[in-house]
């Protein structure tokens, strides 16, 4: 009788099995899908860039036999714990100041509906469009704008 440890079986699966796995499905639907007659270009280019990023990610496997070539692998699975917690705590925040703009500022064209807001708040955070965004909201709602 053959008795498998749990580290034995970890490392007969490789977890890159299943990033190569996907690659492969998102493959035959490429092909599936560029191969018929009926979608457009667009369609086609979407799933051919699908491809491409995955088929370059799934490279990145290789990365992991030279230490050297795995820092951004090794730096992401060290911090992503903290990374994730820090996203967790952050997140309501991010809600409650977006939905505070789309409430305030609904007549600018930053802040029509939440996916606006949002991505007009993640510029603000950034750095870009600072200033059109104050001019803009100036002229909405005035000194509160700039609050």
């Amino acid at each position: 009788q053959f008795a498998f440890s749990r580290r034995d079986i970890t490392v007969l699966f490789n977890p890159w099995w299943l990033c190569g796995a996907g690659m492969y499905v998102m493959h035959v639907a490429c092909w599936t899908v560029c191969l018929q007659s009926k979608p457009n270009i667009g369609i086609r280019f979407r799933y051919v860039g699908f491809c491409c990023f995955i088929s370059w990610a799934a490279l990145t496997q290789y990365f992991e036999c030279f230490p050297g070539y795995y820092l951004a692998f090794h730096t992401l699975g060290i911090s992503l714990g903290r990374v994730m917690r820090f996203l967790c705590s952050i997140v309501p925040l991010f809600c409650g100041f977006m939905f505070l703009g789309v409430c305030l500022f609904w007549r600018s064209q930053l802040f029509t509906d939440p996916a606006s807001a949002a991505a007009s708040l993640f510029s603000l955070m950034n750095g870009d469009m600072i200033h059109d965004t104050f001019d803009e909201l100036y002229g909405i709602e005035g000194m509160l704008a700039h609050l």
